[in-house]
């Protein structure tokens, strides 16, 4: 396209300007072309990241709330750990209490089959 043109503008100034005039619109079109474009292009990519963000919030308030929600359980978990700590207190109590019968028991069954019959 611009050879034939170039060969003109030799032989005329005013074919040549007619030439530039032609090759400047077409860039002038193609330029309007690109830069509508890059303006969709552009407005796409921002739509994009907004939905992005908003997805990225959500995110984070979930995991907030999820992370609160674990915390309040293992907190919860801990008291019942150590109150069952407590109250074991009282079994570990029985269960000395109870080996100490055993071994009277033994005791007396050992007494026993030493009696003889």
């Amino acid at each position: 396209m611009f050879a034939s043109s170039t060969i003109a503008a030799d032989d005329d100034p005013i074919a040549a300007l007619a030439a530039i005039e032609h090759a400047a619109s077409f860039v002038a079109s193609d330029t309007a072309q690109l830069l509508g474009g890059l303006q969709a292009s552009l407005q796409s990519l921002s739509h994009a990241s907004v939905d992005y963000m908003a997805v990225y919030h959500d995110t984070t308030l979930h995991t907030r709330d999820v992370l609160d929600e674990s915390l309040a359980n293992g907190r919860s978990f801990i008291q019942k750990c150590i109150l069952l700590d407590h109250r074991m207190a009282g079994v570990e109590q029985l269960a000395c209490q109870l080996s100490e019968i055993d071994r009277a028991l033994i005791a007396l069954e050992v007494a026993f089959r030493r009696v003889p019959e």
